[in-house]
């Protein structure tokens, strides 16, 4: 463990990288933190409600998602709200940018909204899942994955609206998702698993098992490795080839909520416990079960 970022009221929901030395944190606020050195930078004041998502378009902009129903568009540097997008009928759960003109939102609507990010139009509802949606991930090549409540993740076409294909395995709510490359994507669960896939086909690669409590959030590490973090206070670290558990971090004395990458090396994780913590894998400061 490297360091503890202190600061939040309530749960962190979600942490994003900026850059190389800054990532942002969600609550009822959102937050901008110097990884270097422990400082918070900025408090982005402006949802009514719990933040539950954020999306980086580029350095000095990102979006963020929340339970009053609405995404907003922040400039990093003023800490000014650039722009609200309304549309969704229920709280947003999810939220990525496919590009730096387009991005896409879900939540307890039960749809996935395409939205130009410039203007602030909603391009396209996709509907299909029979419940709340719960995560969003680019795949390139035009297409997306949504996935939530209704056990199944689901790829997208994002120009024409078609789906794709529907991806079953999962035997509850499906938390998280993390895109590894192109064609290859892992999937976190409230059936307390791990899923790897490939986009060829509707059935998974590989299940992994290890956590004794529902997975919360999932983050790639590498092409051959990726993080989860889970209601059972632990982060663990896989081989996507092996289907090992390479380790296990202990540190938060609540659920783990949120989980992102900051080079291959180092992860943030953020917690019921209302602090994100920063971790070095290569310190070996985790036990290997």
């Amino acid at each position: 463990l490297v360091r503890t970022f202190s600061g939040h009221m309530r749960v962190v929901n979600y942490v994003a990288l900026l850059d190389s030395d800054r990532f942002l944190s969600a609550s009822k606020t959102i937050k901008s933190w110097k990884i270097s050195t422990g400082e918070c930078l900025r408090t982005f004041h402006g949802h009514e409600f719990e933040v539950c998502a954020i999306a980086v378009v580029d350095e000095n902009r990102f979006l963020s998602g929340s339970v009053d129903k609405t995404v907003k568009l922040w400039c990093a540097t003023t800490g000014r709200c650039i722009r609200t997008f309304l549309g969704h009928r229920e709280p947003v759960f999810c939220v990525t940018a496919l590009d730096e003109e387009r991005m896409i939102s879900g939540g307890a609507d039960n749809t996935v909204k395409l939205w130009n990010i410039s203007s602030g139009n909603c391009i396209r509802t996709y509907s299909g899942h029979t419940d709340e949606v719960w995560a969003v991930a680019s795949m390139g090549g035009g297409r997306f994955l949504s996935t939530g409540m209704d056990e199944t993740i689901k790829m997208w076409d994002t120009t024409s609206g078609d789906c794709l294909r529907t991806f079953e395995g999962h035997k509850d709510t499906v938390y998280s998702l993390a895109s590894i490359d192109n064609e290859r994507f892992v999937s976190g669960s409230r059936d307390n698993s791990l899923m790897l896939w490939d986009t060829s086909d509707s059935k998974p690669q590989r299940t992994f098992l290890g956590h004794s409590d529902w997975i919360r959030s999932v983050a790639r590490m590498s092409q051959d490795s990726c993080i989860t973090g889970g209601e059972d206070k632990s982060i663990k670290q896989w081989d996507l080839n092996t289907g090992e558990c390479k380790g296990t971090f202990r540190g938060h004395p609540n659920c783990v909520y949120c989980v992102t990458a900051v080079d291959e090396k180092r992860f943030l994780s953020g917690s019921f416990d209302r602090t994100i913590k920063l971790w070095d894998i290569s310190k070996n400061e985790f036990k290997t079960e």
